[in-house]
């Protein structure tokens, strides 16, 4: 669409995005790879610090567009209460973001997908 010539502006801004989301994809699974790479090594580092998932959304807002691309709609119920944890941030987000894009990949067009963060027992 780029290369064939003059295009509307919101042709090339949808395609830029698409691009961009598709690299983000392609970023994401090379780091897995590599992730799989330092596991069985055993150099894989872990930043172990406090996580407080009701004020970092990231996870959720990086996979709307996939979701909204499939007709998905996206729920996510995280209370202002449920605190944080502790773990090593880009790893818990890059399980949530595992979890979420499968269930993206496998919902039917038109479906729901719901993230939901509980409390479990006060912990």
């Amino acid at each position: 669409m780029l290369r064939s010539g003059p295009a509307a502006e919101a042709d090339v801004s949808h395609g830029l995005e698409v691009i961009e989301r598709n690299v983000k994809a392609q970023s994401r699974l090379i780091e897995d790879l590599l992730d799989v790479s330092r596991i069985t090594s055993g150099k894989l580092r872990l930043n172990v610090r406090a996580w407080n998932w009701p004020r970092d959304r990231r996870c959720c807002e990086s996979a709307r567009p996939t979701a909204e691309a499939k007709r998905i709609t996206l729920e996510s119920e995280v209370p202002s209460d449920c605190g944080g944890i502790t773990g090593d941030p880009d790893r818990l987000q890059q399980v949530v973001w595992n979890l979420l894009s499968n269930a993206i990949k496998f919902t039917p067009s038109g479906g729901r997908v719901r993230v939901a963060v509980e409390r479990n027992n006060g912990v």
